[in-house]
């Protein structure tokens, strides 16, 4: 792979290769959503947070020296590149105080509760910040970023329909 190409087909082999994460099969949207769906009620997200440590990877590899060092507005442009190269749609981050939650638009509607695009982003997070982070689905789209040990909680309180303002409200009186 050349240049500033980011995908190549190979029709002689029969593949995709993206640089920096390797062979990729396309897969319809709708085949993508049958088997999150499926791990989803297994109850092992585990595929797709490796998904998301593949685009870890692509971010990792498309860097000049340590992620790390990186300012975060350039490790969230690399990462937006990764997710919508991936066509699993437009990624924003937004802070709420000293909370950061993940908006994604345009994404393929692969589970109900959204907990698909949630392992993804978790995994490519926890990669990006070498520590491990749960992403919580607390709105359309938007998904709340934290340490693991209250992503139950939080789970709870958004599918009982808490706010977003609510569910920070109430971690902010239990952290402190």
């Amino acid at each position: 792979m050349s240049g500033n190409a980011h995908y190549a087909l190979n029709l002689e082999r029969g593949w995709l290769e993206a640089k920096n994460m390797g062979r990729m099969v396309a897969v319809p949207e709708a085949v993508l959503a049958s088997l999150v769906q499926v791990a989803v009620q297994s109850g092992d997200l585990t595929a797709m947070r490796i998904a998301g440590k593949s685009l870890a990877d692509f971010v990792a590899g498309r860097a000049e020296g340590s992620l790390p060092e990186k300012p975060w507005d350039k490790v969230l442009a690399e990462a937006r590149l990764a997710l919508g190269l991936s066509g699993l749609g437009a990624l924003e981050a937004e802070r709420w105080g000293r909370a950061l939650t993940l908006v994604v638009r345009g994404a393929p509607a692969l589970d109900d509760d959204q907990l698909g695009t949630a392992a993804l982003l978790g995994g490519l997070f926890s990669s990006l910040a070498s520590t491990d982070v749960a992403c919580v689905p607390v709105d359309d789209g938007r998904f709340l970023c934290l340490d693991p040990s209250v992503a139950e909680a939080v789970w709870n309180w958004s599918k009982a329909g808490r706010s977003l303002f609510s569910i920070l409200t109430e971690m902010e009186s239990v952290v402190a």
